[in-house]
């Protein structure tokens, strides 16, 4: 990414058909990518090579041939059972810089093991730093980066990993979602370089960010819309349905949804089909009635604001 901004041509190998497993890595996502992936690749190109394949292979082979650097992030020797090692791209390319980047260093016992660039070993091994989701570890680069950036890194780097799958903690106990909430609190307060004791709501209203239990909420809501619009999971659709009145009324246009009963298995108090119906027919009419899934997260980002904070 450095070598990108300095303008150097870089090109990025992919796996063919996902991709790189970060270009999933959200919310926030741009377009159909996530904020993440955007953010730490940059100006790089992307091809996707099945490098198991012999034409893969020769494909590396032949781009080796035309660069001057390559770096790859594979467990320590799992390129050279490929026959793409150190001593393979050497005889073709002689001149190449190749650079090995791992999770630990060789000496250390966990280094066959995967692991992303955010996560890395000290020297003694004897524990692992802080992952990028730590505000001790955000805290080490923030006071170089304008405020600008910096916010979009902790977005990129910390409030994508809350918002994973946050939607599976709705209806759970405040308890359960208090740590989340004290890791939002502590990197708003790293953005604007206050002490750990300063108040973080009026941070949190300034940042424009949802505070963990009403970002369940519009995680929660937005698949609701989903399903409404056909266009989530089938087996998620099956869990909602339309209220249809028995007879005409004036709600019969308010785009509301059938409560399960009371006794039913699907009534528990944390389940999608009992939390999605209460809350979906709580929002306001207009808020329903968006004409597209941007204008529904955005109406109802704006309601939760009023809502929570």
């Amino acid at each position: 990414m450095i070598l990108g901004d300095l303008g150097a041509e870089v090109i990025k190998v992919e796996r063919p058909g996902s991709g790189d497993d970060t270009r999933a890595w959200g919310p926030p996502f741009v377009g159909f990518e996530s904020a993440y992936f955007l953010s730490v690749n940059r100006n790089k190109k992307s091809i996707a090579v099945n490098m198991k394949h012999p034409e893969g292979k020769k494909v590396i082979l032949q781009l080796a041939t035309i660069c001057d650097v390559l770096m790859e992030n594979y467990i320590p020797g799992k390129l050279g059972e490929m026959g793409l090692g150190y001593e393979d791209v050497r005889n073709v390319a002689p001149h190449l810089v190749y650079c090995s980047i791992t999770a630990s260093p060789h000496r250390c016992s966990p280094r066959l093991r995967p692991g992303p660039a955010c996560l890395l070993f000290p020297p003694g091994c004897t524990r692992t730093t802080s992952s990028s989701t730590s505000p001790n570890w955000i805290s080490s680069f923030s006071p170089t980066l304008p405020h600008l950036l910096l916010t979009s890194q902790v977005q990129s780097l910390v409030l994508s990993r809350l918002d994973y799958c946050i939607s599976l903690l709705a209806g759970l106990p405040a308890s359960t979602t208090h740590p989340l909430q004290l890791l939002q609190n502590s990197v708003a307060r790293l953005v604007f370089s206050l002490p750990r004791f300063a108040h973080a709501t009026p941070l949190l209203c300034s940042l424009h960010w949802l505070p963990i239990p009403a970002r369940i909420q519009f995680k929660t809501l937005t698949l609701t819309y989903r399903c409404l619009d056909h266009t989530a999971p089938s087996y998620l659709q099956s869990l909602v349905s339309p209220y249809i009145p028995s007879r005409p009324l004036r709600s019969s246009s308010g785009r509301r949804l059938t409560l399960p009963p009371l006794h039913s298995p699907s009534s528990r108090a944390h389940s999608f089909s009992s939390l999605a119906p209460k809350w979906w027919n709580d929002l306001p009419t207009k808020v329903k009635t968006a004409e597209s899934l941007t204008s529904f997260r955005r109406l109802l980002k704006t309601h939760l604001f009023r809502l929570y904070l």
